[in-house]
């Protein structure tokens, strides 16, 4: 059962390429594929540990995983076919320069406050210093030193970082469509970069991983569009970004594991469909909450979140929960079988409805918009679940709110 991922997902993946072309659906396709890949490569390694336990897979689990997950990434194919878009309709573009600025703002509130620490840990500090101190929970604010106002302003931008990966996608309209210079593209991907600031604060991997799977997906969707010169424009600005994200990688593998980290990249990537088959194996009668689907009511009411019911629940089933099990395995860790049923099912009606538009060859902002929040659970979900956190449900009415100005005349 260990090669069946590789093999379903591949299949998938050469299928839809050969329907549609390279399109959104084989990106996503392909994400999973290559982790299906990296699980029979762990497993022939033998390279388990405490964060993904050998397990018997059982027939169930195998067989849900990738229906799930095919039910999950079709309708990105067959109903909303990014593949024939031609036209993006935009009637006020103010409102794109408005949020890219704002983006902006938060990315130089973090890059100006935190430049000396940030220096500090890529040129003095051991990484894995860092690091041990961010799982020990002894991590320091970036704005710690600072008090009064600014001190709360420093605080409230943190809420924005989830909502800033929408400037990827942004990017690429602001290139294709405006012909915007390079200046402003410039802006406009740092503007999506606050993420990946507050990571190196933590000596973190995971949000440079998702910022470069946002952006192969986002180059997918407008890749039709492209001309040679557009092209060029997004080699030159991304080049270098890619180079720092390959060495900020290789210096925080290198700083946890030594030398040869090449175990620990097969590990991280290949967990994901071993953890799920290990909760859906193992955690039918674990405490439930629903605390990773409503964070923000679970915060609101002061009631444990996420992290704190993980512990509640390894400590019950002596599995290790805050892991990478997909987002499907993190909700059933958490909500359990019936409540991740009723998420599936209703993700599953749900998505082709609100994907849906009369004319295939042009889509407005809003419809961007609509398809980015439910794309982002299995494009994200790879791992876990984007939207466990309260600053990233945050960004839903933030991204919807851009998407209906959008559709209104300047």
């Amino acid at each position: 059962m260990v090669y069946l991922p590789a093999v379903f997902f591949g299949i998938c993946l050469l299928v839809s390429i050969r329907k549609y072309g390279w399109n959104i659906e084989a990106y996503l396709f392909m994400l999973y594929f290559l982790t299906g890949i990296a699980s029979i490569l762990l497993d022939a390694q033998n390279l388990y540990n405490y964060n993904c336990p050998k397990i018997d897979f059982g027939f169930f689990a195998p067989i849900s995983y990738c229906f799930f997950l095919f039910l999950c990434i079709k309708p990105f194919g067959c109903v909303f076919r990014g593949d024939l878009i031609k036209r993006v309709s935009v009637k006020n573009e103010r409102v794109i320069d408005f949020f890219i600025y704002f983006c902006f703002t938060v990315f130089l509130i973090i890059a100006v406050v935190s430049f000396d620490r940030i220096n500090e840990i890529l040129f003095n500090t051991a990484l894995s210093e860092v690091r041990r101190d961010a799982y020990l929970g002894e991590t320091v604010s970036f704005y710690d030193s600072y008090s009064g106002v600014f001190r709360y302003i420093c605080a409230i931008s943190t809420f924005f970082y989830p909502m800033t990966f929408l400037c990827i996608p942004l990017f690429f309209y602001n290139l294709i469509y405006r012909k915007k210079g390079i200046v402003f593209l410039i802006v406009t991907i740092l503007s999506s970069s606050a993420p990946l600031l507050s990571s190196i604060l933590q000596a973190d991997r995971s949000q440079f991983l998702y910022w470069a799977i946002v952006f192969g997906f986002s180059f997918t969707l407008f890749q039709k569009q492209f001309t040679a010169k557009s092209f060029k424009k997004v080699f030159l600005i991304i080049s270098p970004v890619i180079i720092g994200i390959i060495a900020y990688f290789i210096a925080v593998s290198v700083s946890r594991w030594g030398d040869d980290s090449s175990g620990d990249t097969i590990l991280y990537m290949g967990m994901n469909y071993l953890n799920y088959c290990n909760f859906v194996n193992n955690l039918w009668d674990a405490p439930t909450s629903l605390c990773e689907i409503f964070p923000f009511s679970y915060y609101v009411l002061g009631l444990p979140r996420y992290f704190d019911f993980a512990k509640i629940v390894s400590d019950y089933s002596h599995l290790t929960i805050a892991t990478f099990p997909t987002f499907m395995g993190l909700i059933f860790s958490i909500s359990g079988p019936y409540i991740f049923a009723l998420y599936m099912l209703f993700y599953w009606l749900f998505t082709p409805q609100w994907l849906k538009r009369r004319n295939k060859d042009s889509i407005t902002l809003m419809g961007i918009v609509k398809m980015w929040i439910l794309v982002l659970v299995p494009l994200l979900g790879v791992f876990g679940y984007f939207y466990m956190e309260l600053n990233a449900t945050f960004a839903i009415p933030f991204w919807l709110l851009l998407g209906y100005l959008s559709l209104r005349n300047t």
